[in-house]
């Protein structure tokens, strides 16, 4: 009877670190969704030498599409991320690079949340703060 009340004890948090490996892919899985929306919508920025509010809207319809539980709102475009066109490199100088700082929220990272933390999970960030070359030439 003793084992018993031991493995009622024991058996919910032992499930737990099953039930984390499953979460484990979700979020890896929504990460290779997130990289491949960015890696689409970076080659279009290169095109265009700046990411343009049609290639915003576009990425973040694509994000909220892949991974279910993010919002098209919630998807955040940095400050840094060049709006204005930027240029190949010219005899003028500059470097040609277009910087983009893209964060997702990522939400059920962990399994048994609601055992360990009473007011929720706090939101894990995926962020990507890259440059990527512009191929655009000046007129």
């Amino acid at each position: 009877m003793k084992q018993f009340i031991v493995l009622a004890a024991t058996l919910p948090l032992l499930l737990v670190f099953i039930m984390q490996f499953s979460a484990d892919q979700q979020y890896r899985l929504s990460v290779v969704a997130v990289d491949d929306a960015v890696y689409a919508a970076k080659e279009m920025a290169r095109q265009e030498g700046c990411f343009t509010p049609e290639i915003i809207d576009w990425l973040k319809q694509e994000i909220s599409k892949k991974v279910k539980s993010v919002e098209p709102a919630e998807v955040v475009i940095g400050k840094g991320t060049d709006t204005e066109p930027v240029y190949r490199i010219t005899a003028a100088g500059g470097t040609g690079l277009i910087h983009y700082q893209i964060s997702v929220p990522m939400k059920n990272t962990m399994a048994g949340r609601s055992l360990l933390h009473a007011s929720g999970e706090p939101v894990r960030w995926y962020i990507i703060d890259a440059y990527t070359p512009s191929e655009l030439l000046p007129d």
